[in-house]
């Protein structure tokens, strides 16, 4: 869980990252187009051109978290429910500490929704910006490739805390009884 959570963080970093690059830009374009003349179309080609690569190293980190992250999810699916089916699990110490780690698996639900919901607007962002130029364009599509595919696997994630949530509270429902 360690892993997917340093992970998560590296992601929302170099998501950080990208943006102060976009930030810069866009005030370079503004400056420039503030002030008129010749060029300003040269120079925001230019300048497209200049963020295709922290848009690309964004898509490049965004493809590795995703392959780290659903093969450790796989791993803390699998040792959940493999523990939840193990039938020692009676003692009062362990049924609350089913009920944190129920408790903590909500948390990380309902931040994936809100994060799903981010990237959701993200995509619709990026996607007014394509066509701009040839290399923005082609970094933009990968990137946009690389959300859905987090998107995809975070969405996985959130149907496998469901069945972990509720095969968890039957298992305390029982032993409360």
């Amino acid at each position: 869980m360690e892993l997917i959570t340093s992970t998560l963080e590296g992601l929302s970093n170099g998501m950080n990252e990208m943006s102060e690059e976009i930030k810069i830009g866009t005030r370079e374009v503004e400056r420039v187009q503030s002030s008129g003349g010749a060029g300003v179309a040269t120079f925001v080609r230019n300048i497209s051109r200049k963020l295709s690569q922290p848009v690309n190293i964004f898509a490049s980190q965004i493809k590795e978290g995703v392959t780290v992250i659903s093969g450790n999810w796989n791993n803390v699916e699998n040792n959940y429910l493999l523990l939840l089916s193990d039938g020692k699990i009676t003692t009062d110490e362990k049924s609350e500490d089913i009920k944190t780690n129920v408790e903590h698996l909500e948390g990380l639900q309902s931040s994936i929704y809100a994060s799903n919901e981010q990237m959701e607007g993200f995509i619709i962002s990026m996607q007014s910006c394509l066509g701009l130029e040839r290399r923005l364009t082609q970094a933009l599509k990968a990137l946009i490739l690389g959300v859905q595919e987090y998107l995809s696997i975070t969405n996985m994630m959130i149907s496998s805390i469901d069945r972990i949530i509720s095969k968890s509270k039957l298992l305390y429902t029982n032993d409360e009884r």
